[in-house]
């Protein structure tokens, strides 16, 4: 049994994002206990608005009294949550302000644990997780819970590395997992051989390039 980590840098909920990014947009910057610094740098909050709170920040007087309470509870709630997995191995979460960033100015992650692309302008997938969770060589990565079955669970674990697995060991594609969506589906941030960081909606349609039951969390 294991408990996903929560803190002010990496592997908190989206709540807890939209969060600090509501309060840094319409509260005074000096009466927060967490910096603001990387959230301002995010295109001025566009990305705050459009991939963390999924909808324009509105500043009331109430804001800052409200929006904490209800965080709050949030908090509370996440931090009991808990995923099963098998034998020693644990789960690892990412560094949120590294992928955030990456989106934001649509730039691709490199790492020299990764394999290489042709085109030296994009970066394979498994870099973006290298880099950002701290995992080893992607042929050492450790097969975990399948990421549709925690969405059934309603298990939070915002900010984990996953990856499609094939007979246990990593396949194609990989990305940092956002949160579950309706229909059984779920959004990650990811990269390609041809594509910047971005986020992408996985579901189980047929025509869909990658699909949900194939992705899995991936241990330390």
């Amino acid at each position: 049994m294991v408990t996903p980590t929560s803190s002010s840098e990496s592997g908190v909920p989206i709540e807890r994002l939209c969060y600090e990014c509501t309060q840094c947009k319409c509260c005074p910057h000096n009466e927060l206990d967490f910096a603001c610094d990387s959230l301002i740098s995010l295109n001025n909050f566009e990305v705050c608005e459009k991939y963390i709170c999924n909808q324009t920040i509105i500043c009331s007087a109430e804001t800052c009294k409200t929006t904490s309470q209800t965080t709050d509870k949030t908090t509370t709630q996440t931090t009991t949550t808990t995923a099963t997995t098998d034998g020693p191995s644990r789960l690892v979460t990412c560094n949120k302000t590294l992928v955030i960033e990456a989106v934001a100015i649509n730039r691709p992650v490199s790492d020299p644990l990764a394999s290489s692309c042709m085109d030296p302008d994009y970066s394979s997938p498994e870099a973006l997780l290298t880099n950002s969770c701290g995992l080893p060589v992607a042929s050492n990565w450790t097969q975990g819970q399948k990421v549709t079955d925690a969405c059934r669970t309603n298990v939070t674990l915002t900010y984990l590395p996953v990856s499609t697995f094939s007979h246990g060991h990593h396949d194609a594609m990989s990305g940092i997992f956002l949160d579950c969506t309706s229909g059984g589906g779920f959004k990650i941030i990811a990269q390609t051989c041809t594509t910047t960081p971005s986020v992408l909606f996985i579901n189980h349609t047929h025509g869909s390039t990658y699909h949900a039951q194939d992705f899995h969390f991936v241990l330390s």
